[in-house]
């Protein structure tokens, strides 16, 4: 016997910002942005950067 639920959507608005995952560079957009705001991880990771120049 097959089961139908139903469910309902509700559209939501994103305020923040949006990155494509499913690229490499949207991928690595995300990465960059969460470890540079995250509490846990801003100070070591911004370090990072700025020792690691292009």
């Amino acid at each position: 016997m097959t089961q139908i639920i139903k469910k309902t959507l509700l559209p939501v608005a994103n305020m923040g910002t949006h990155y494509s995952c499913g690229s490499k560079l949207g991928y690595l957009k995300a990465t960059v942005n969460f470890g540079l705001k995250h509490p846990e991880t801003r100070q070591e990771f911004s370090a990072f950067l700025a020792e690691n120049p292009l």
